[in-house]
């Protein structure tokens, strides 16, 4: 284990610089950490357009901690391929306290070689969203014909890496454009507290109001779903990725009142007996979840159909009304409010791909965050301008807030 450890250096330290980076404001140069190749372009930009994100937005990180797991080495003469899971949780300078970020699970391949006596990363790949959707955006760029023929060079190495460093030249140049929708405080006030004020509203015994901070509450305890005990765990987790919306729904259903915060054995009744769930015998228009042994309906789990559901006139089921549906950049960000869920059209998706559930609105002298949680990947409080600057203004975005609702149990 000791050799592992020492020649697990240059992971450890690419990490250690990513935080520290994001702590300090001053960027780190990793390039001494890599080979460079069209393998290692993508965390190495990656790590730049984080670090102008978070610049220049003024959200600095205070303390964080990280755990990277081994979960697989293989060595060979002078080559390492490693499977590492990072974990981590960081708070945010001038946040308030119940503002902490956390990711868990997020599994890196990552391949080293040893050049002139020193370890080197050579390879470096990730189920995080972020690395998913540059690769889907650089399989768009590479079957587009503006992108065959480089520097009059047909080679697919040499064109794949151009439209690696093509995607993420669009991503920090989006980072400008953001400047331009997100709000000053000091310029307009959010207004979410006026947003919130109807959804208490009830007249008749099966009317049930949502209540955000119930929904926020279950939000940020099972966005994590690696730290939910098997006693605590109540709906089916897709393993697989897809889960954003099931997750969604489920916050949902805690904000109408299915969710009992301290009380387990009568929350897991309330799914069994689908309470504050609409249940018709037919799983086409129905909308629930199950607990962790089955599944959900397809109202339930998918991002289009749960949408198309919840804003439909109905008597009974969750009451939700879009705004804002259209392009990122007319998208106004003071409309949001802790409980809306905001969904995502990432430009060439070709869909609705993305549900978000709000859970804090951050504002300070000349900026203003937005806070959400998420399945796939799992992240607790995470910044918006993360998924603004990965859907950019040329992506649809929409909101989705929740009334009082009629449920029969």
């Amino acid at each position: 284990m000791e050799r592992e450890k020492i020649t697990m250096n240059p992971i450890m330290q690419y990490f250690d610089a990513y935080y520290k980076t994001l702590q300090t404001g001053n960027y780190i140069d990793i390039s001494e950490l890599f080979i460079a190749n069209r393998h290692t372009v993508i965390p190495i930009r990656l790590f730049w357009n984080r670090y102008r994100l978070y610049k220049t937005f003024e959200l600095e990180i205070q303390d964080y901690w990280i755990n990277l797991e081994i979960a697989e080495v293989k060595n060979y003469k002078n080559r390492i391929a490693a499977i590492i899971i990072e974990n981590a949780e960081y708070k945010y300078k001038h946040v308030s306290d119940d503002i902490n970020s956390i990711i868990s699970d997020i599994e890196y391949y990552i391949e080293m070689e040893k050049i002139e006596g020193k370890w080197k990363i050579s390879f470096m790949d990730s189920n995080k969203d972020d690395y998913q959707l540059v690769k889907y955006k650089v399989s768009q760029y590479m079957e587009a014909d503006t992108y065959r023929v480089i520097n009059n060079s047909t080679d697919s190495e040499e064109r794949e890496s151009v439209c690696i460093n093509r995607v993420f030249d669009d991503m920090d140049n989006e980072i400008d454009c953001l400047k331009e929708i997100l709000p000053k405080v000091s310029e307009k006030q959010p207004k979410y507290d006026n947003l919130v004020k109807n959804r208490y509203v009830s007249s008749g015994k099966n009317t049930f109001s949502f209540d955000s901070n119930k929904g926020i509450d279950y939000a940020k305890k099972y966005a994590i779903y690696s730290q939910i005990s098997d006693e605590e765990k109540l709906f089916y987790y897709a393993y697989n990725g897809g889960d954003c919306t099931n997750f969604i729904s489920q916050c949902v259903w805690a904000a109408y009142g299915g969710y009992i915060k301290d009380d387990i054995r009568e929350t897991k009744k309330n799914i069994s007996k689908k309470r504050k769930m609409v249940y018709t015998g037919n799983l086409k228009n129905s909308w629930y979840g199950t607990q962790p042994e089955g599944g959900g309906t397809p109202y339930w789990e998918n991002v289009e159909q749960f949408f198309n559901y919840v804003t439909s006139p109905k008597e009974v089921g969750p009451r939700g009304k879009v705004y804002g549906s259209g392009k990122q950049a007319d998208f106004d960000l003071n409309n949001v409010a802790p409980g809306d869920i905001i969904q995502f059209w990432p430009d060439g998706k070709g869909k609705w791909y993305h549900s978000v559930f709000v859970t804090g609105i951050h504002e300070k002298s000349n900026a203003f965050h937005i806070f959400v949680c998420q399945h796939s990947m799992d992240v607790k409080n995470r910044p918006l301008i993360e998924l603004l600057n990965w859907n950019t203004n040329k992506g649809q975005i929409r909101g989705i807030r929740f009334d009082s609702a009629v449920f029969s149990n």
